[in-house]
């Protein structure tokens, strides 16, 4: 059975910056944690903070605060498991990627209302050079065996009705408009359900983002977003 995305922990320098550019796009902090409706929760862990994420594997916890000093971005993706399951997984790295996955039980937090408009994740996209390299790996941590194949990657559905997509570096450009650097494999992208593109668009750019249309989406770009590169679609 596929499994459910529980939590992205995103890891940079200084939690001033890590919390502004989520600030900036829209959405609202408790507890150093994005809660969204669709019960997925965006964590955010600073190496100028490490006390602010309680992460009790001490493992996860190294790289997290390694990953911190390094660059910003998607450090770890945890993943829905039963309680067994959770109890006895340790965080291990996407076939030798800059990110970790471990297993967790779900989380029970009520979701804000976001100034964007914002009701759940839709796609998390991830870029590797040759997609179908990493379909084995994938197939195990998600629990989902049947994917999609096609010219730009693989196409995962997850349970919650959220997709993870692993794209070549040409897909994600067309999809964001630029592609970040990254070794073997990099979570780079996400994308947000809003009811209202159009109310979104206005609330970023009165907050000085500039977002732009591209292939259907909203864009707000690599530069804006925290580490990765944050698109809307109306659903």
């Amino acid at each position: 059975m596929p499994r459910k995305i529980v939590a992205l922990t995103f890891a940079a320098a200084r939690r001033s910056e890590l919390a502004g550019a989520w600030a900036r796009l829209g959405f609202t902090q408790v507890g150093g944690a994005i809660a969204l409706a669709d019960g997925v929760t965006l964590d955010l862990f600073a190496a100028d903070d490490p006390a602010g994420l309680g992460v009790e594997d001490l493992q996860a916890r190294a790289f997290l605060a390694h990953f911190a000093t390094r660059r910003t971005g998607v450090a770890l993706l945890a993943l829905s498991g039963r309680a067994e399951e959770c109890g006895a997984a340790r965080p291990e790295p996407l076939d030798g990627a800059d990110c970790f996955v471990m297993l967790a039980p779900p989380r029970e937090k009520s979701a804000p209302v976001h100034a964007n408009g914002v009701s759940g994740l839709k796609n998390l996209v991830a870029l590797a050079e040759s997609p179908a390299d990493h379909a084995e790996a994938l197939a195990k941590l998600t629990g989902q065996r049947e994917m999609l194949a096609t010219s730009a990657g693989l196409e995962i559905r997850l349970d919650g009705e959220t997709r993870l997509d692993v794209v070549t570096p040409l897909a994600f450009a067309f999809r964001f408009g630029a592609a970040p650097e990254f070794d073997s494999f990099r979570f780079a992208g996400l994308v947000f359900r809003v009811a209202d593109l159009d109310a979104t668009a206005v609330f970023l750019e009165k907050s000085g983002v500039e977002p732009k249309i591209q292939a259907g989406r909203l864009i707000a770009g690599p530069n804006e977003g925290p580490g990765v590169a944050v698109a809307f679609e109306q659903d």
